[in-house]
């Protein structure tokens, strides 16, 4: 059975990331030396302090549960406010935010 992609899904332009990584890996197998500024993927191992506080978590019982189905108060908030700070968008943070 062959699938065929909507003609739809031809109209949208591939995601810069994989081309520019495409690009660069092309680069490198003809080797050209390739300074990668890549796009988040670290080039350096985690600061010790953020795997301790991560550790920390881990190891918290509190943290064993499932997350809540309209999810944290603190992070609603924050989540409208970098909305309304970036985009100019005001949302309800009870209302509208992850329900």
């Amino acid at each position: 059975m062959t699938i065929r992609r909507a003609e739809r899904l031809e109209k949208v332009p591939p995601y810069l990331a994989i081309e520019v990584d495409r690009k660069k890996r092309e680069m490198v197998a003809a080797g050209v030396d390739v300074i990668d500024f890549g796009v988040g993927d670290p080039d350096r191992p985690t600061p010790e302090f953020v795997v301790r506080a991560m550790e920390r978590a881990i190891r918290d019982p509190r943290n064993h549960t499932y997350a809540l189905a309209v999810g944290v108060r603190e992070y609603r908030q924050a989540a409208a406010e970098s909305l309304a700070r970036r985009f100019g968008v005001h949302v309800d943070p009870v209302n509208e935010l992850v329900r």
